[in-house]
């Protein structure tokens, strides 16, 4: 049950993520070519990270530092795939902008995917019974 509750937020989320940012800059009538841009970009930095975090995340024991290793994994993965992206396909113009600027558009989506992978191990944690010692 936990599992669905995590993929429900998590669905929730891409819907809404993907939403934002295809209204971010939409063209003036609907744009298939726009919309695969905009969902390649929630793709990579919003399902990759969360993919990569989940497994990786179940490696880690302690509350503390499973919540240090998520934030600061999801975050990350998430800000550099958004700057590759940019620079990949987009910076072929002159005077490309420079990492700095490009690395904060990928910090929400992060921490987002951070919140839900931290939240889902906060209720597991709380969910378990005591352990019982004789």
């Amino acid at each position: 049950m936990r599992r669905l509750v995590l993929l429900g937020v998590f669905v929730v989320f891409l819907i809404g993520y993907s939403a934002q940012k295809y209204a971010a800059a939409a063209p003036p009538t609907f744009d298939l070519d726009y919309l695969r841009i905009v969902l390649f970009i929630v793709f990579i930095t919003a399902f990759v990270p969360f993919a990569l975090m989940w497994p990786a995340g179940g490696l880690i024991r302690g509350f503390p530092l499973f919540t240090i290793f998520t934030l600061v994994g999801s975050v990350g993965s998430s800000a550099l795939a958004f700057a590759a992206f940019w620079y990949f396909t987009v910076s072929h113009y002159p005077n490309a902008p420079p990492l700095w600027d490009l690395v904060p558009r990928g910090i929400a989506p992060g921490l987002c995917v951070a919140a839900i992978l931290i939240m889902n191990r906060w209720l597991s944690q709380r969910s378990r019974p005591p352990a019982v010692t004789t």
